[in-house]
């Protein structure tokens, strides 16, 4: 099997060497009677779905029956494949710090499940300092990474990203090495960086490996390979793989209002100093907000195909995902995702002459960004008001537009929408009769699109004439 932490691997403090040096064998641990036998039933594995390729099914039922007591590293390891919480497991022998850090990972989660992606970060760089075993540093790296990623802070999210994806794999544990392997693409991609390629790829053949495959995670990994191949506008294979990656998205009933009960709870018995039961509400409100993570990312993935068919001119089937991607984010109660998909419609009603409704829908997105902090899109909301301004003729404002949207985006250090921009800008002057600067825009696109040409295309955003012409020319 591959192992994706042969990739581009971060140095290891002294303190994580030591804690994931193997000495002989590993201490078993106690876990409550009947636990791992029922997760294995609600999750609806078998002995050899949850053994896989790491153990054998003897191992799993020895474990189940009390015969043998698993190591820490086989417990985590059963954790990730029935979906529970380490503390689920854990029995109330255990050492007490360790209960109490298990449930502080449990909260760093639940802070990130419901967005909270400050106070996720606060916490869980609090109890890493605190977390003694390999498993606890594990998901607190890849907790803590995922936050800083959500909150625009990819350069030390990818540190712990990376970091996640190391200490995963020497636990054997290739599910959650996977999953960090998978937001490290993201934030890659997010960079414009060519290492995302390659980590996805082979992230994506190991997936494929394991026994059973996990729909979700492979999913996922098709809709980051799809991205990166639409943001390097190859449509037809960024199509495709969007296609792949779509899956069924099951419906549940009142689940964001279940999840904040659930939460509620959670609460009340913290406070109240009863860590088991604030643990296993905490735990219920996960498992809700995993599944309207998994109904929302499909929702992502369908509005990306939908642009994606935009860009190949398929318009009637860009539209039908577009608007359907917008109506199953807005059921799911989660406004501040559905800028993307309301941002691909404007552009879908630009293209259709519907300029009234092009332009509401740049409103929207707009304001959007600026209620959810949002800065790519009110960056590229620009960009369509840049294009739309042109259509009406309105110069002056189109280039104020889109001379706003290169600055932002340039800051973002976004460089494919960045390119895009460019692109974008020197046909509307080329439309326009200036040739000086739409070749100057061509130009830029043309050096921010190879490597270490940065500093260029820096220089070039920053002066105010780079359109090189008056609006009138």
């Amino acid at each position: 099997p591959i192992r994706i932490a042969s990739l581009r691997l971060p140095a290891m403090t002294g303190i994580e060497k030591g804690l994931t040096k193997r000495r002989g064998r590993l201490k078993g641990v106690d876990i409550r009677p009947g636990s791992v036998r029922r997760a294995r039933s609600e999750s609806g594995l078998s002995l050899a779905g949850v053994a896989g390729q790491d153990l054998t099914r003897a191992a799993i039922h020895l474990i189940e029956t009390g015969r043998s007591r698993p190591s820490m590293p086989t417990l985590e390891l059963i954790a990730s494949r029935t979906g529970k919480p380490l503390s689920y497991f854990l029995a109330p022998s255990q050492e007490p710090a360790t209960a109490v850090i298990a449930a502080r990972i449990d909260e760093v989660e639940l802070l990130l499940q419901t967005n909270r992606f400050q106070l996720a970060i606060a916490l869980g760089q609090r109890v890493i300092g605190e977390a003694g075993i390999p498993a606890a540093l594990a998901h607190l790296h890849l907790w803590i990474g995922i936050a800083m990623l959500r909150s625009d802070r990819r350069g030390p999210g990818r540190e712990h990203l990376a970091r996640a994806r190391h200490l995963f794999s020497d636990l054997d544990n290739r599910l959650m090495g996977l999953e960090a392997a998978d937001w490290e693409g993201a934030a890659l991609i997010a960079d414009g960086d060519a290492a995302a390629m390659p980590l996805l790829e082979e992230a994506l053949a190991a997936c494929r490996q394991l026994v059973p495959v996990p729909a979700g995670l492979e999913s996922r990994l098709l809709g980051r390979l799809a991205q990166h191949h639409a943001l390097q506008q190859d449509w037809d294979r960024a199509v495709a793989l969007y296609q792949a990656a779509l899956e069924p998205v099951s419906e549940g009933q009142e689940l964001t209002r279940q999840a904040r009960h659930q939460e509620s709870m959670a609460a009340a018995y913290a406070a109240a100093g009863e860590v088991a039961r604030a643990t296993a509400y905490t735990n219920r409100a996960l498992a809700i907000h995993q599944v309207l993570s998994e109904r929302t990312a499909a929702a992502a993935l369908r509005s990306r195909l939908g642009y994606a068919l935009l860009k190949q001119g398929a318009l009637e089937e860009a539209e039908r995902h577009l608007t359907d991607a917008l109506g199953r984010l807005r059921e799911l109660g989660g406004e501040g995702g559905t800028g993307d998909a309301i941002l691909g419609l404007g552009e879908l009603r630009l293209a259709q002459g519907r300029v009234a409704d092009a332009r509401e829908m740049v409103g929207q997105a707009t304001e959007l960004a600026r209620r959810f902090q949002q800065p790519l899109n009110a960056a590229l909301a620009e960009m369509l008001s840049g294009r739309l301004a042109a259509d009406q003729g309105a110069a002056t404002e189109a280039d104020e537009r889109f001379e706003r949207a290169i600055t932002m985006l340039h800051g973002l250090g976004a460089r494919d929408r960045l390119i895009e921009c460019r692109t974008a800008f020197a046909e509307v002057l080329e439309r326009r009769g200036d040739t000086k600067g739409a070749l100057s825009q061509a130009k830029l696109a043309l050096a921010a699109s190879r490597p270490g040409s940065g500093a260029a295309a820096a220089t070039a955003a920053d002066q105010p004439d780079a359109k090189a012409g008056p609006p009138g020319d």
